[in-house]
């Protein structure tokens, strides 16, 4: 007689386990649906940027880089990757010469013997640079090395992280060497000259720090060229040059946000790709403190305890992809804003933030303070260019009376209140002899602008600024030096 064999009976933790497996699975169903959805967002973007024009991933970015003499670019950065010591470009300043300088610029006191000792005693450094500048193909900008750091096969954000960018100490250093020079030499062409073709090499920002390192030579540069004007040694055909070029540094932060896309955003893409975001598990690191560059936790047993390590991986691996497409649609809407391409408003940040279902918006510099520092130094480039114009004109035509005469000598829609997002300036003669050209304080703000910063950028009509016979801040107040003032 056949017996049957024992009937078998799932323990309490066998029902554990299939629970645990069952999770497990529903937990992975839900991370790769929303990967899967996140890829064909990014997918997507990628598609419409095309579809208009523009540049869209890693790869279209470096093929579309200039053509640069490699030689002349590693040349430059084995100059500049020391960082250049002078100055105003580090923690040393002429802080204390600076009523005098403002003194020899008005022509009533020799130049300050401290600046120009400096200037002796940094030449032979500046010299390898100024050299350099005669290449027109040297490009000061990410751009300018991008092909060599980012070979075929490097592509995610660790990579791309680790390509060199210009650096801001040697950048500034040179061109404060280059302003003083020109206002202390007997001849201010040459060093004149430079910083013109410095201000050129620049000019092709690959990200947005290049931008910002290029407004803040730019500034030097416009303040140079009034400092020219007052000492009445300001070369015609620079001067020439300098007024007739379009003011592109709005345009230049477009230019790095294209750059912080397809750059940054999706070199981060690029790294959804990989599996690297599971080493987690084995190595206890918190990721998101990894990938945004952060030091993490200083005791590795809170980290632990804190038990992100354990999800922060799978969770980018998820989301990464679609937090890409949020970054690159916002970063590409602000470029085509600042180019004057869409008069569409920016979103707000807490209406963008919440569209990130991950970590991705670590990623998102921050955008409205570069936006804002380029709207600034937009109008200050044509202030300068103002106070230049009436520099020059005052010997034979004295100031203009009032903003409505300044209107008969330019064209109102070039200086004062161009089309688009810039700000208005206005004119105000304080005396026969003193005149302000400031940032307007009825002027309209682009939506991505700061109102509560107008009250820093402007002045109240009426009294001067202060009794400094040169003031150049935001704006320009001066007393014209006796040599700049009309014949009676």
């Amino acid at each position: 007689m056949a017996t049957s064999s024992p009937r078998w009976t799932p323990r309490w933790w066998h029902w554990l386990l299939l629970v645990v497996v069952f999770v497990l699975l529903l937990i992975f169903t839900v991370l790769l649906t929303l990967r899967t959805a996140g890829r064909a967002d990014y997918q997507r973007v990628l598609t419409d940027l095309r579809a208009k024009g523009k540049v869209a991933t890693l790869d279209e970015f470096i093929a579309q880089a200039p053509q640069v003499d490699v030689e002349i670019q590693e040349a430059w950065h084995r100059w500049s990757s020391p960082g250049i010591d002078y100055p105003e470009s580090s923690r040393r300043n002429f802080n204390q010469e600076l009523e005098a300088w403002n003194r020899y610029v008005m022509g009533e006191a020799p130049a300050p013997e401290a600046v120009l000792k400096e200037i002796e005693d940094t030449r032979a450094l500046m010299e390898p640079a100024r050299r350099l500048l005669q290449h027109d193909t040297l490009l000061v900008s990410a751009l300018g090395w991008i092909a060599q750091d980012l070979p075929p096969g490097k592509r995610s954000l660790p990579h791309a992280a680790s390509a060199r960018i210009p650096s801001l100490l040697s950048t500034r250093a040179l061109a404060y060497w280059l302003h003083h020079a020109a206002c202390t030499e007997s001849d201010p062409r040459p060093a004149l000259d430079d910083l013109d073709r410095f201000h050129r090499a620049l000019s092709r920002p690959g990200c947005l720090l290049d931008a910002m390192i290029w407004i803040a030579i730019a500034n030097i540069r416009n303040e140079t060229y009034v400092h020219l004007a007052l000492l009445g040694r300001l070369p015609e055909t620079n001067r020439q040059a300098w007024m007739n070029e379009p003011s592109k540094l709005i345009a230049g932060i477009a230019d790095g946000f294209d750059g912080e896309r397809t750059w940054f955003n999706d070199s981060w893409a690029n790294m959804g790709e990989e599996m690297s975001f599971f080493s987690s598990f084995t190595t206890g690191r918190v990721m998101i403190d990894d990938i945004s560059f952060g030091a993490g936790p200083t005791d590795p047993w809170m980290e632990w305890l804190s038990f992100r390590w354990l999800y922060s991986g799978p969770w980018m691996w998820a989301t990464t992809h679609h937090d890409s497409a949020v970054t690159a649609e916002l970063e590409a809407h602000i470029s085509a804003r600042l180019r004057g391409e869409t008069t569409l408003p920016i979103p707000d940040w807490t209406v963008t933030q919440p569209r990130y279902w991950g970590y991705g918006a670590i990623g998102v510099p921050n955008l409205m303070e570069s936006a804002i520092t380029a709207l600034e130094a937009d109008a200050k480039h044509r202030i300068c260019r103002l106070a230049v114009m009436l520099l020059i004109q005052a010997p034979t035509h004295g100031l203009p009376a009032d903003l409505t005469a300044l209107m008969q000598r330019v064209d109102k829609a070039t200086w004062l209140e161009p089309p688009g997002d810039h700000l208005h300036l206005t004119y105000e003669r304080l005396d026969e002899h003193r005149f302000r050209v400031v940032i307007n304080p009825t002027s309209p703000v682009p939506n991505f602008d700061d109102p509560a910063r107008m009250a820093l950028r402007t002045k109240a009509s009426g009294a001067p600024a202060n009794k400094a016979s040169l003031v150049i801040e935001r704006h320009i107040e001066v007393q014209l030096p006796l040599r700049l003032r009309q014949s009676p």
